[in-house]
């Protein structure tokens, strides 16, 4: 499943899910995408990992990435 909505032209945000059955866990990853400035952005990404049948935790993690193009 995968989901991308658009708030303005400034802000963006994406979703997917994945399910994998020879492992049985299901992956969800979540991204928001600001660009604060032309060649610029800042990410906020949210993953999480669990296995199916019992909901336990395998990973989660939250990553912060800045990018700005510099001329010189």
């Amino acid at each position: 499943l995968r989901v991308r909505y658009a708030y303005s032209t400034k802000l963006f945000g994406r979703a997917f899910v994945q399910y994998n059955a020879q492992s049985n866990t299901i992956v969800t990853n979540a991204r928001v995408n600001f660009r604060y400035a032309p060649l610029g952005d800042i990410f906020l990404v949210f993953t999480d990992r669990r296995d199916q049948q019992t909901g336990a935790l395998g990973e989660r993690t939250v990553a912060l990435k800045v990018t700005r193009m510099l001329a010189f």
